[in-house]
């Protein structure tokens, strides 16, 4: 089915391993929905036309880098050629369309096809730069021996390595966000990058399409502690996710007397006024207290006709 690609052997694995073609092509829809291929429908298990058997370049990507997953299939879609059992060597259809070995040597793996309304088509698997890069030709013509699907695959990856390049676009150490600190002596923490963010972009890349996207709190206080979580920060370029960091407290924060007056005074002047009143009150208090018992004595001594 794939080393060398054949229908006849596309047949064999359906029925044998669901019974009929039907319940295969079944299998293969239901996939499909489960992966989110909304463009995507199979009618038959040879990716021959049919009516309503169909699908896009960016689709078939997306299931060959599903597919890859898989470590048997990884090993069959890399595999160039074969010895049977029977001694029979099989070849990729790379070598079958005539590709010379340079361009063989630069797609670590593939699987073609072609039909009349297809045209010829073929989903690659390259090493570019150390990336792993899937490249999707459709409806390519054929000129003699000339196979247009195998030679823009390969200025696909001759572009992609000569224009494309891991770009820096923030470095380990940057400060990213500052959480102020309520009634501390520290004014705020500081969270730093804790790692490069690389993005493999073209050359001329817009630098301006990395933000940076905090969540967490908006205040600590000196009650936290180190251990606590303080917020996630996510990295994007555009729309896509890079890089998720969790910020956690890593000092202890010590309480200040002195800004919790300063964020405190009307509480702390009141305090103060209160306690000076409560003074007082004692102080007249105390006051009454002795005149009523000078008062006592006084009247005490008339009586008994003592002096005091």
């Amino acid at each position: 089915s794939m080393l060398p690609s054949g229908a006849d052997a596309t047949h064999t694995i359906a029925i044998t391993s669901s019974g009929s073609l039907a319940a295969f092509v079944e299998k293969m829809n239901a996939l499909a929905e489960r992966l989110g291929l909304e463009n995507t429908h199979f009618v038959n298990v040879t990716g021959l036309d049919a009516e309503g058997h169909l699908s896009t370049a960016d689709e078939v990507r997306r299931l060959l880098q599903y597919a890859l997953k898989d470590p048997v299939f990884r090993e069959v879609f890399t595999t160039k050629e074969y010895t049977l059992s029977n001694g029979k060597t099989v070849y990729s259809t790379l070598y079958y369309y005539k590709a010379d070995e340079d361009a063989v040597s630069r797609i670590l793996g593939s699987k073609s096809g072609y039909t009349g309304k297809a045209g010829y088509c073929l989903a690659s698997l390259a090493d570019i730069n150390g990336h792993e890069m899937l490249i999707i030709v459709l409806g390519a013509q054929r000129e003699g021996d000339y196979v247009h699907s195998i030679w823009d695959t390969v200025e696909l990856i001759d572009f992609l390595r000569d224009n494309y390049k891991d770009e820096q676009l923030l470095e380990e150490g940057i400060l990213v966000r500052r959480v102020p600190v309520s009634l501390s002596q520290t004014d705020a923490v500081e969270i730093y990058a804790d790692s490069d963010i690389y993005k493999y972009l073209p050359s001329d890349y817009d630098f301006r399409g990395l933000s940076i996207r905090y969540e967490g709190l908006d205040e600590l206080s000196y009650k936290n502690r180190p251990g606590d979580h303080i917020g996630t920060i996510r990295y994007y370029y555009h729309d896509e996710l890079l890089y998720t960091q969790e910020a956690y407290l890593e000092q202890e924060l010590t309480f200040s007397k002195a800004r919790f007056i300063e964020a405190h005074p009307v509480q702390i002047g009141a305090l103060a006024a209160a306690g000076f009143c409560a003074a007082g009150l004692f102080a007249l208090l105390a006051g009454n207290i002795l005149v009523a018992i000078i008062s006592v004595l006084t009247k005490k001594t008339k009586k008994d006709g003592s002096k005091l």
